[in-house]
C-alpha cells in the first residue's frame, strides 16, 4: 500500500481540481491529496502506521472535501515521517478520489534507528514562517531538560536504557495567535553488536595442542562497516592488548595455560564496550611424568640390566607417538627414538649410577623428564671393594683374582 504523498506546487488553502475554494486559517492547513482505500485495506496501514483513532497523541479531523464539496464523513490523522508531515485517510466510505486538509503545527523529529553508542539528536521541529519560543523535553512523562529556547536535544554516547517516550512541548506564534504544540515518539536503542562469546579450539585442549580462543560477536546487518577491537584475559591479567583480531591463540599450550579466560569488546571510539562471560580452560596432559624403572633390581655384575621409562597417555590421544632418551649422571647414553627401553647387556660396576629419562612428542611441542633413579650395580664377588676408577685399575683387578681363587 503506497504512503500518501503530498503535493508540491499547491497554494495554502486550495483544493486541487475542484472550483470551491477553501477558507485560509492561521495556522494554515497542509493540503494533501490521496488516493481513496477501501475500509480493510486502510485498516492494515494504519496497523503498521500507527494511527488509530484513540492514538492520544494523534490529532484527527472529522472534515474533507469530496468532488469540490466539503464532506465531514472522512477520519484522518497525521503521522510524522522523518521531515515530512504525512496525513493517512481513513474513509468511513468509499470514494474513488478524495482531497483533504488538517491542522499540522510540527512534529518530534529522531532518527529512524537508534544504536548503542549514537549520538542522539532529538528536534522539536515546526513549520517555517512562524515563530517559536522555548521547548521542554521529557522521557517517560518525566522532564529531561526543562523550558529553554534551543529546540535540539542532544544525548551522547546512547545506552540500551536510553530507550522511551520522549515528548516535547513548543511555543509557536502566529500573526493573529500563540499557543504551544505537542508531540511524542518512542526510542527503540537496538544493539550494535551482541554479547561476545568467547570459545575455545580444540576442545578438551591437550597439553601441546595449539589453543585458539575466539571472541565471537555479531554486528547488527545495519552497521556492518564498524570497526569492533577485541583483548583477552586469563585470570583477569591481560595477555592480548585490543587490537583488529578476535582470536588469540597459544602455540604448544601448557598446563600453566590453565585458567579463567575472558574477553573484551569495544568500538574504536571507545563508545561501546562489552565484555564475555568467563571461560574455564583446564589443559590436560598429554602423558604422565615419566618414571624410570630398572630389572633386575637390584641389578648383579654381568646381569642383562634393563631401564624402562614409563608413562601413560591421554585416553584421547593414544595415537600420539614419543620419543625416548636415557641419561647417566647427566650424560646422554641413548638418543631419542621409539624404543622406551635402554639395554645394559652384562651390567659392570661402572654402570652404577643415576638415571633419567626423557619423553618428547615428535613435534618437540612437549617434554618431561623422570627423576632420578640411583643404580648401584652389585659386585658379583662378595667382600671385593673397587675404587673409583681412574686410579688403581690394575690393582683391582690382580685383588679380584686372588679373591676369587681363594674362594675356589
Amino acid at each position: 500500500m503506497p504512503v500518501p504523498r503530498m503535493e508540491e506546487g499547491i497554494p495554502e488553502g486550495y483544493v486541487l481540481g475542484g472550483a470551491a475554494q477553501v477558507p485560509r486559517i492561521d495556522p494554515p492547513q497542509v493540503l494533501l491529496r490521496v488516493k481513496a482505500f477501501s475500509s480493510i485495506a486502510l485498516s492494515e496501514l494504519d496497523k503498521r502506521l500507527g494511527c488509530y483513532p484513540n492514538r492520544p497523541d494523534s490529532e484527527f479531523l472529522r472534515v474533507g472535501v469530496k468532488h469540490g464539496k466539503i464532506h465531514s464523513d472522512l477520519i484522518f490523522c497525521f503521522i510524522p515521517v522523518r521531515e515530512i508531515f504525512i496525513c493517512i485517510l481513513q474513509p468511513v466510505t468509499m470514494y474513488t478520489e478524495t482531497f483533504i486538509f488538517f491542522l499540522c503545527l510540527g512534529i518530534l523529529q529522531t532518527p529512524p534507528r537508534v544504536y548503542e553508542g549514537d549520538n542522539l539528536i532529538i528536534r522539536c521541529h515546526h513549520r517555517p514562517g512562524y515563530s517559536s519560543g522555548h521547548t521542554i523535553f521529557y522521557k517517560d512523562n518525566g522532564v529531561i531538560r526543562d523550558w529553554g529556547p534551543d529546540p535540539v536535544l542532544h544525548i551522547g554516547n546512547v545506552v540500551v536504557r536510553t530507550a522511551g517516550k520522549y515528548k516535547c512541548n513548543k511555543e509557536i506564534r502566529g500573526s493573529s495567535w500563540q499557543g504551544q504544540f505537542e508531540d511524542a515518539v518512542s526510542i527503540d536503542v537496538q544493539e550494535l553488536f551482541s554479547l561476545p562469546q568467547i570459545k575455545v579450539t580444540p576442545h578438551p585442549v591437550i597439553a601441546g595442542d595449539n589453543m585458539t580462543l575466539t571472541c565471537d560477536t555479531s554486528l547488527s546487518p545495519l552497521r556492518q562497516m564498524t570497526e569492533l577491537q577485541f583483548a583477552f584475559y586469563r585470570d583477569g591479567r591481560n595477555v592480548q592488548e585490543f587490537s583488529s583480531s578476535d582470536k588469540y591463540g597459544v602455540l604448544s599450550a601448557q598446563l600453566e595455560d590453565s585458567g579463567n579466560y575472558y574477553c573484551d569488546i569495544k568500538t574504536s571510539n571507545n563508545a561501546v564496550n562489552k565484555t564475555s562471560k568467563v571461560l574455564t580452560i583446564e589443559i590436560k596432559e598429554l602423558f604422565a611424568t615419566p618414571e624410570i624403572k630398572v630389572k633386575p633390581f637390584p641389578a648383579t655384575e654381568g646381569d642383562h640390566m634393563t631401564l624402562t621409562c614409563d608413562t601413560s597417555l591421554s585416553p584421547l590421544r593414544q595415537m600420539t607417538e614419543l620419543q625416548f632418551a636415557f641419561y647417566r649422571d647427566g650424560r646422554n647414553v641413548q638418543e631419542f627414538s621409539s624404543s622406551d627401553k635402554y639395554g645394559v647387556l652384562s651390567a659392570q660396576l661402572e654402570d652404577s649410577g643415576k638415571y633419567t629419562c626423557e619423553i618428547k612428542t615428535l613435534a618437540n611441542s612437549l617434554k618431561k623428564m623422570s627423576r632420578e633413579l640411583h643404580v648401584q650395580i652389585q659386585d658379583d664377588v662378595p667382600g671385593l671393594h673397587r675404587p673409583e676408577p681412574p686410579h688403581g685399575g690394575g690393582e683391582f683387578q690382580r685383588k679380584r683374582r686372588e679373591k676369587v681363587s681363594e674362594l675356589f
